[in-house]
């Protein structure tokens, strides 16, 4: 069975500074990037990690 996805992800353009922070810092440093709906669903999963 196939499930229909949304986004996850927010629009948003890498200019050179934000490819700079997220190679340094990874995704963490841009926390509104995923969208409400996809940040609910990974919750749940990490929470077993």
């Amino acid at each position: 069975m196939i499930m229909e996805r949304g986004p996850i992800f927010h629009e948003f353009t890498f200019g050179d500074a934000a490819q700079e922070v997220m190679a340094r810092d990874g995704h963490i440093a841009f926390p509104r990037l995923l969208t409400d709906d996809a940040q609910q669903k990974l919750t749940k999963p990490r929470s077993y990690i």
